[in-house]
C-alpha cells in the first residue's frame, strides 16, 4: 500500500514539474514566437527527414537487439512478432518509465524467456550500447576538440569507469549479496544469490560469443551515426552558426542527459538542463529547448508508426 502511495507521489512530482517547465517555457518564447514559427516552416523538409530517420534508427535498434537474443538463446521468436513486442513496450515506456521493459520481460517470459536471462540480456544491451557511443564520442572529442586535453582525459576517466563497471558490476553485486547472506542467513538471500548467479553464467556465456561482440559493435557504430545525424539536423534547424568541437560537446551532453533516469522521464525536465547547459557556449535558450523536444517528439510519433507497421506486418506475416 505504501508503495502505492510513493509511486502517486512521484507521478504528482512528475506533473507538476511538467506544469512548471511548460510555464516556464511559454514565458520564455514569448518574445520569439514568430522566429520559432519561420525556423520550422522553413525547415519542414528537414524535420521530415528527421522522423525518416528516427523510424530507420528505432528499427535499427530493434533488429539489434533480435539479432543478440536469436543468438545468444538459439531458439526465439518470430520477428515481426518481436517486432511489435518491442515497439509497443516502447511505447509503454513512453508512458510510464520501465513499465514496456517489465512487459517485455513477462511476454518473453511466456515464450519459454527466463526472467534472468532477460536481465542478463538487457544489462549487456544497454551497457554495450552505453559504452559504443561514449566510445565514439570519445574518438571525435580527440580528433575535432583542439587544446583542451584536461577535457578529453576527464571524458576518458568517465569512458573507463563505465567500462570497468560493466565488467565489475555483477560480481560486486553477488559478492554483496553473497556478503549480506552469511551474515542474516535468511532463505531470501538465498533465492536472490542464486538468481543472481544464474544473471552473471549468462552474462558470461553473451559476453565470450565472438557474433554477439561483433552485431554490438557494428550496431553500436551504426547507432551512433543515426544519433549523432539526429542531433546534427535538429540543431542546425534552430541554430545556424557553430564550431565541429562545440557540437561535439554538445552531443555528448545531449547523449548523456538521455540515458539518466528521472530527467529522461519527466517531460521537458532534461530539455530545460540541455537548454541551460548550451547558454555559455552563447546558444538561445529557446532554441535548444527545442532542439531535444524535436527529437523527443519526432522518436514517439517514429516509435508509433512502427509500431502500426508491425501490426499490419504481424497481421499478414504471423501465422494465427
Amino acid at each position: 500500500m505504501q508503495i502505492i502511495k510513493d509511486k502517486n507521489i512521484l507521478k504528482y512530482i512528475k506533473l507538476l514539474t511538467f506544469l512548471f517547465i511548460f510555464g516556464y517555457l511559454v514565458y520564455q518564447a514569448n518574445y520569439n514566437l514568430n522566429q520559432i514559427y519561420e525556423k520550422l516552416e522553413s525547415n519542414f523538409s528537414n524535420i521530415l527527414v528527421i522522423v525518416l530517420l528516427h523510424i530507420a534508427y528505432l528499427n535499427c535498434v530493434c533488429l539489434r537487439m533480435f539479432l543478440v537474443f536469436k543468438i545468444g538463446l538459439k531458439k526465439f521468436l518470430f520477428y515481426f512478432k518481436w517486432m511489435k513486442l518491442f515497439f509497443e513496450s516502447l511505447n509503454m515506456n513512453f508512458a510510464a518509465s520501465h513499465t514496456g521493459t517489465a512487459y517485455r520481460a513477462y511476454v518473453l517470459k511466456k515464450n519459454g524467456v527466463k526472467y534472468t536471462d532477460f536481465l542478463s540480456f538487457f544489462y549487456i544491451l544497454f551497457f554495450s550500447y552505453l559504452l559504443s557511443n561514449l566510445f565514439f564520442i570519445l574518438i571525435e572529442l580527440i580528433y575535432f576538440l583542439n587544446g583542451d586535453l584536461k577535457l578529453k582525459i576527464y571524458y576518458l576517466i568517465i569512458v573507463l569507469f563505465f567500462f570497468i563497471s560493466f565488467i565489475l558490476l555483477p560480481k560486486l553485486i553477488l559478492f554483496l549479496i553473497n556478503f549480506t547472506k552469511k551474515i542474516f542467513s535468511r532463505k531470501v538471500f538465498n533465492y536472490i544469490y542464486k538468481l543472481q548467479s544464474s544473471i552473471n553464467l549468462m552474462f558470461k556465456h553473451l559476453i565470450k560469443n565472438k557474433d554477439i561482440l561483433k552485431i554490438l559493435f557494428i550496431f553500436g557504430f551504426i547507432s551512433h551515426i543515426f544519433e549523432i545525424s539526429l542531433f546534427y539536423l535538429s540543431f542546425s534547424i534552430f541554430n545556424l552558426e557553430f564550431s565541429i568541437s562545440t557540437f561535439i560537446i554538445l552531443f555528448a551532453i545531449f547523449f548523456i542527459l538521455d540515458r539518466l533516469p528521472i530527467i529522461k522521464d519527466i517531460p521537458g525536465f532534461s530539455e530545460i538542463i540541455f537548454a541551460t547547459a548550451t547558454i555559455p557556449f552563447g546558444f538561445d535558450f529557446t532554441f535548444s529547448f527545442l532542439t531535444k523536444f524535436l527529437l523527443r517528439f519526432t522518436g514517439i510519433l517514429s516509435s508509433g508508426f512502427n509500431y502500426i507497421f508491425s501490426l499490419i506486418a504481424g497481421y499478414f506475416l504471423i501465422k494465427k
